[in-house]
């Protein structure tokens, strides 16, 4: 059996540029020209090989030459081959013709090839160990001696392909402001992360005049920014950043979005108004953290119309996207003053109104988010004009159980075509040891992407949210940050096996006690996310199956936002399917790589391309089946299965 290639750290040599391989888009529109950046490490020339690979296949190949002589540049220009020049201290850049799918994901792949080597095959790498992969030299299956580095992967990233970037939204946040923080990295590593829509936290003046009296600025010339001001909250801002992210957050194909609180004032502006607040049944006016005034949202109200007034400038002077509604979860009734008897409001009647208001006055080009903090009230918000299901996720919400059942729940009072986000925050990142903290994302990551939905967790310069203030964030390591953004890499990659809206979750009900159609025959299993078993989700279309497998052996508990041990790797896990038809093939994928996937340092070149299982059938007296075998399982894992039409 060959040795896997090897994986080069991205500093690796030369002392230019550190190794690296993005998109310059955080998603393609359909038939776009695909740009990549490619990094390298200063050793040139280099002859490198380029793989686009689709699922399980891969449909574009080519050899690429990386030089710092024009001479060499034209030379192999001649020979048919693309040639890439690298200058100093920049990413070089370079285009692949444009994909025309509706939604599709893609994994990208390089390899370091030598002088002499042959190309590797990589459209026939799929479903083996690796041996037809690396060039010609590897002819045995021993490893390569020490300091090869012909057919080694190098780098990889992902993108995905779209004809609505509403078909696959992915949240990430900025909150930093300052004028030192104009250009920090914030915006490079969300694009890194393939983050389309960005929440731009705490952006503005106050909750009620969203715009700084500093910025002057009209609807036909669009902002020009000036000065300092503070928020609500006592944190400076600079006019200039915010322009800035905003112009940068759309050069990278991402949409930035307006943070505002739908009823939140200052208290000055609640005494100037106060018939335009809500009130408790003590006759109190609400506030929140004794900073922020609850204001009367129903419909007619001086205050709904006040607050799309400064959504809409938001919008048309500051030049966002869109805006992220946000709510605390609270109140759920309040009195209001508007008329002589006070009258009492149920807010999960008036909130809906709040959002189709909101999107008829923004326009259907507006990209527009509402915060169900603790779910609620999704059931009634969730079929309202706006373009994701975001929740807000707290106790009592505890359970990894909860992460699916919010998730079929949004998918099921939306009709199951908006996107679903979670705002789910590790506090272990803040209170706990790194590790676990680390194991806690993995773990969590794989089980929102698995049910069909995306994870707010990640913004600003390689920063995760451990709460619900987001200037408090807590930056990354490292290897953490590595292995984060492979897991993003991996969401993107199999984006239709993940985003499919046809693909229908039957965990609860196709396995299990007398249910046959899904069975593991060699490992405990849970389909609700149990301690020290392998959580088995499972969802199904017309023409794929789909088994997705969080590893949650070794762990004590199954709380989502507590520090979680290393998984025990596991292998050779044997299913038994009932199918219909025969398969047209079977494979499996991780953003772990083939190894057993729990050593916490991940290099950026794991492999995660797709690999056959081979499958038995049988025909039993209650219909055809299919076994296979996974060989290894660390943190995450999905196995598919395709079927003919019809």
């Amino acid at each position: 059996m060959m040795a896997e290639p090897k994986c080069i750290a991205k500093d690796s040599g030369g002392g230019g540029l550190p190794m690296d391989l993005y998109p310059l888009k955080a998603q393609f529109m359909r038939g776009e020209k695909i740009k990549l950046a490619l990094e390298w490490d200063g050793l040139l020339p280099a002859r490198v090989l380029l793989g686009i690979f689709s699922l399980d296949k891969c449909f574009h190949q080519e050899e690429i030459l990386l030089t710092e002589d024009s001479s060499d540049e034209n030379k192999v220009g001649q020979e048919g081959k693309k040639s890439i020049k690298v200058t100093e201290h920049q990413a070089v850049e370079f285009a692949i013709d444009g994909f025309d799918t509706a939604m599709s994901g893609y994994g990208v792949e390089i390899y370091r090839l030598g002088s002499g080597a042959d190309l590797p095959d990589v459209s026939r790498a799929v479903g083996q160990e690796r041996e037809d992969v690396c060039p010609g030299k590897r002819t045995t299956g021993l490893p390569q001696n020490e300091g090869e580095k012909e057919g080694e992967l190098v780098l990889q990233t992902a993108f995905d392909v779209v004809d609505s970037p509403r078909k696959c939204l992915r949240y990430g946040f900025v909150s930093d402001f300052r004028e030192e923080d104009a250009d920090h990295g914030a915006m490079l590593w969300l694009l890194k992360c393939h983050i389309n829509l960005v929440q731009f936290y705490d952006w503005s003046y106050r909750h009620d005049q969203l715009l700084a009296p500093e910025i002057e600025g009209t609807e036909s010339n669009g902002l020009r920014c000036s000065g300092n001001y503070t928020d609500m909250m006592g944190k400076e801002i600079n006019a200039a950043t915010v322009e800035d992210k905003i112009v940068r957050t759309k050069e990278y194909g991402m949409h930035p979005m307006a943070y505002g609180a739908v009823y939140a004032a200052s208290k000055d502006f609640f005494i100037s108004h106060p018939d335009w607040g809500f009130y408790n049944s003590s006759g109190k006016p609400f506030v929140f953290i004794d900073v922020f005034y609850i204001m009367n949202l129903v419909k007619g109200s001086p205050w709904r119309k006040h607050l799309i007034e400064e959504y809409r400038k938001a919008v048309a002077i500051m030049g966002f996207d869109g805006i992220h509604m946000d709510t605390y979860g609270f109140p759920k009734t309040a009195f209001s003053h508007l008329s002589a008897k006070p009258q009492l409001v149920r807010l999960e009647e008036s909130l809906p109104s709040l959002i189709d208001e909101t999107r008829q006055e923004l326009g259907e080009g507006a990209y527009l988010v509402f915060n169900n903090v603790g779910a609620w009230p999704v059931d009634e918000t969730a079929g309202c004009r706006q373009d994701a299901v975001y929740m807000e996720i707290w106790p009592p919400y505890e359970r990894y159980a909860h992460i699916a059942e919010l998730i079929r729940r949004a998918k099921r009072a939306s009709g199951g075509d908006k996107s679903v986000i979670l705002a789910a925050y590790l506090k272990p990142f803040r209170e706990e040891v790194r590790e676990q903290a680390l194991a806690a994302a993995r773990l969590l990551m794989g089980a929102i992407v698995s049910c069909g939905a995306s994870h707010l967790l990640t913004g600003e310069n390689q920063a995760v949210l451990t709460q619900g203030y987001y200037s408090d964030y807590v930056k990354l390591e490292a290897v953490e940050a590595d292995c984060l953004r492979r897991y993003y890499d991996f969401m993107v990659r199999y984006e239709e096996l993940f985003y499919d809206p046809q693909l229908c979750d039957v965990s609860m009900t196709h396995t299990g006690w007398d249910n046959f159609e899904y069975c593991c025959t060699s490992h405990r299993v849970s389909s609700y996310g149990e301690a020290g078993k392998v959580w088995m989700i499972i969802r199904e279309s017309e023409r794929r199956k789909c088994i997705y497998l969080v590893n949650l052996c070794g762990q004590r508990e199954d709380y989502w936002n507590r520090g979680k041990q290393t998984p025990e790797g596991q292998r050779n896990i044997e299913f038994r399917i009932q199918v219909d038809s025969r398969p047209v093939g079977a494979w499996w994928a991780s953003p772990d790589g083939i190894s057993d996937g729990t050593d916490p340092s991940c290099s950026n070149a794991v492999d995660m391309r797709a690999r056959n299982l081979s499958f038995t059938e049988t025909e039993e007296a209650m219909g055809r089946f299919v076994s296979l075998t996974l060989p290894r399982l660390g943190y995450w894992t999905v196995i598919w299965l395709d079927f003919v039409d019809g």
